[in-house]
């Protein structure tokens, strides 16, 4: 976000301001050296020793103050980094009553915001004040040697007098140019972050060859999958292979860290496996492009998102193209309508940045009517009903019957009541497929999930 706002801020100001400055200037610069090499060439040469000793104070001063103004924009980006935590997570700072703490947080990236402004303002306030000392000894220079050729008659007084004049308005663009540098060392590191922002490759992304994957039926095989976040890192799935049938429900168990978003992450590809390969309907998901294959899948995270604009607005965002009768289908089928009856905008309710104006188990049920509309061949519940109270869930779980009703569904639950009528639970543990199998034919293995199970159950409780 700083590199898109600040940064972007910085470079127009100084195209806008010191850049065009500097192209006015520059171009007074070169007609009086061309005047005054016309007038006397011997006197223009002179002038010139002082170049050398002005390119080097600009050359060394210039990496400094754009080093110095790399430093501002970074220091920048962390303030603002600070300033959107303690905003989105006010309630969590009042509730630990960390006011005074967040102040000075606050207070400290401002002082070292300061530093670096301050830094770059003492190179700049150098810069400037020697290059005029220098061009003003070239003139001296040019006064002496001049004055001895008028005396020997060599030059006469009005071209020495036109030559100072010319020397005169050459100074006053180097002052203005050595003024209008500094900004644009730093116009120069914010263009660097501009552009290493725009050049930013995704670690993901469709290969030359890539076409639309085609309409699935919804197969999903695991071929020998290994995936890791960090090349020859730790590994967080290991060895995975099995088949999901189209139109199956399979559940995802296991301990918390054993990879079960990690597993369909990398269903909707938002990562690249390590090792082994991630199939629908046959079709291996690197041969084919990213829009294709996330228009056929559907997700609920277990963390919702909506955005800022009306609810309609947020279920609409499943399918763009969809009807005002398949938004209030969607909703209804979500159970959103029993709450918004009860609001004076209905559906054209705001609901505030992230969706704050809502309820947790209300914005899962907004998240869950957005899936229900996109209607994917393949559909994944991450915790989807972890916010809910009992009825607001028994109503979203009659719902998702519904829904999942010949679609090929993967759903990750922690708690075990919600997946017992899956078809195939597959138990995850440290990256491993420890078991699989239905309800009853893992409760008699008597395995892991068996013990998960009788954790949040007495042996003597049914589901």
């Amino acid at each position: 976000m700083s590199y898109y706002v600040n940064d972007i801020g910085v470079l127009q100001n100084t195209i806008v301001g010191p850049g065009m400055d500097f192209i006015r200037e520059f171009f007074i610069l070169i007609g009086s050296l061309t005047m005054m090499i016309h007038l006397h060439w011997r006197l223009a040469l002179i002038l010139f020793i002082s170049v050398p000793f002005i390119s080097w104070s600009v050359k060394k001063l210039g990496r400094r103050i754009k080093r110095a103004g790399s430093q501002v924009l970074d220091q920048l980006s962390e303030f603002t980094v600070i300033m959107q935590e303690i905003l989105s997570g006010i309630r969590v700072v009042k509730s630990f009553a960390r006011e005074d703490y967040e102040i000075g947080r606050f207070l400290a990236q401002m002082e070292a915001n300061f530093k670096a402004i301050m830094k770059v303002t003492c190179f700049n306030a150098i810069l400037t004040p020697v290059i005029e000392f220098l061009a003003t000894a070239g003139i001296s220079l040019i006064i002496w040697y001049g004055g001895r050729e008028v005396i020997d008659g060599r030059l006469s007084p009005g071209a020495l007098t036109a030559f100072l004049a010319y020397a005169i308005n050459l100074s006053n663009p180097i002052k203005r140019l050595s003024r209008a540098y500094g900004s644009i060392q730093q116009g120069q590191a914010a263009c660097e972050r501009v552009f290493e922002a725009l050049n930013f490759e995704p670690e993901v992304k469709d290969s030359p060859e890539a076409i639309p994957l085609p309409p699935i039926l919804g197969e999903v095989r695991f071929e020998n999958l290994s995936f890791s976040y960090e090349p020859g890192g730790q590994e967080v799935l290991k060895a995975l292979s099995f088949i999901v049938h189209p139109g199956q429900m399979v559940a995802l168990v296991g301990p918390s860290g054993a990879g079960k978003t990690t597993l369909v992450n990398l269903i909707l590809r938002f990562y690249d496996v390590t090792e082994g390969a991630v199939l629908i309907d046959g079709w291996n998901l690197r041969s084919v492009t990213q829009r294709s294959l996330r228009g056929q899948v559907g997700i609920v995270p277990q963390e919702t998102l909506l955005f800022s604009g009306s609810i309609y607005d947020n279920i609409r965002y499943g399918r763009l193209e969809a009807t005002a009768e398949d938004i209030l289908n969607a909703a209804r089928t979500a159970h959103i309508t029993e709450f918004t009856d009860n609001l004076t905008g209905g559906l054209d309710t705001l609901v505030g940045e992230r969706g704050l104006t809502l309820s947790g188990g209300q914005r899962q049920r907004v998240a869950i009517a957005r899936a229900i509309l996109k209607d994917p061949r393949i559909l994944i519940l991450d915790e989807a009903t972890s916010a809910l109270d009992v009825e607001s869930e028994r109503l979203v779980r009659d719902a998702l019957a519904l829904l999942l009703k010949g679609r090929t569904s993967f759903i990750i639950a922690h708690r075990l009541s919600t997946i017992y009528q899956a078809d195939v639970i597959l138990v995850l543990n440290r990256g491993r497929l420890a078991e699989f199998g239905c309800h009853q034919e893992l409760l008699a293995k008597n395995g892991l999930y068996a013990s998960l199970y009788y954790t949040q159950f007495k042996p003597s409780e049914t589901i």
